[in-house]
């Protein structure tokens, strides 16, 4: 599974940002990333920019296109209240930007020489810092999970889109064939359910079966027991609070409006 990285540059030295991409590129690939880079010549604009998407990275060379200063449209940047990790570069060297960096009093900023092994040393440390961010286990969940839903949803509707293509008859057929297909995969589920011996192994059978049923099988013993039965009403809610909202969660996909708003 790969996973975009978003990186939105200002750069006006076409060459210079050509020379330098495949390098972060190659990088990002080796972390399991896809990089996805917006390359802007100058300020302009930005304000659209910054809000059309959201940006893991980003990087400003102190002088832009028009002599417009990079530590200008740092400052902007923050005052949009937008606090994506910048690495700020000079060809002049990394102490001019640093002291520009810290006589504006510019927050979350790095800085660097526009030289390209300093460049991409001090790119590729902060790449690894926000990579980390997404690589505990929790984020991982979620991030295989968004992206499992959206390809759910995309076989849904290409098994919706084929049978509308085939001629009725045909599409009926078809039909037949994926409910009989889903029956046959439950027996074997039944099967190799059945043949665990619950008197040794019951543990295995416990892992096998569903959420609900784990709830079912916790709602039995606390009700046959006097002095669990107190919880049976803090798990009585258990299925709609807590197993349907997990289940949609876990089926739908991010989508974007008119107006660019995600939901």
């Amino acid at each position: 599974m790969t996973l975009d990285y978003k990186i939105l540059w200002f750069e006006d030295e076409k060459s210079w940002y050509e020379a330098i991409l495949p390098d972060i590129s190659e990088f990002l690939t080796e972390n399991g990333f896809t990089l996805v880079p917006n390359r802007k010549e100058n300020g302009r604009d930005f304000e659209k920019t910054t809000e059309e998407d959201d940006y893991d990275l980003i990087l400003i060379d102190y002088n832009l296109l028009g002599n417009e200063k990079g530590d200008i449209l740092i400052q902007k940047i923050r005052e949009l209240k937008i606090y994506t990790d910048i690495v700020f570069y000079s060809q002049h060297g990394e102490t001019i930007v640093r002291d520009t960096a810290k006589e504006k009093g510019l927050d979350g900023v790095f800085c660097a020489d526009r030289k390209q092994d300093e460049f991409l040393e001090k790119v590729f440390r902060v790449i690894k810092t926000t990579i980390k961010k997404v690589e505990d286990l929790n984020n991982i969940r979620g991030l295989v999970m968004a992206y499992t839903s959206e390809l759910d949803v995309r076989m849904e509707e290409a098994i919706m889109q084929i049978l509308q293509k085939l001629p009725p008859a045909e599409a009926a057929k078809h039909k037949q064939t994926v409910q009989k297909k889903f029956v046959e995969s439950l027996k074997d589920k039944i099967k190799s359910i059945t043949k665990i011996d619950s008197k040794n192994d019951f543990d295995k059978l416990v892992k096998k079966i569903e959420s609900y049923h784990k709830w079912r099988a916790v709602i039995r013993l606390c009700n046959d027991h006097n002095d669990l039965r107190e919880y049976e009403s803090i798990l009585a809610s258990y299925q709609d609070e807590i197993i349907e909202k997990r289940n949609i969660l876990a089926h739908i996909c991010e989508e974007v409006d008119a107006d660019g708003n995600k939901y």
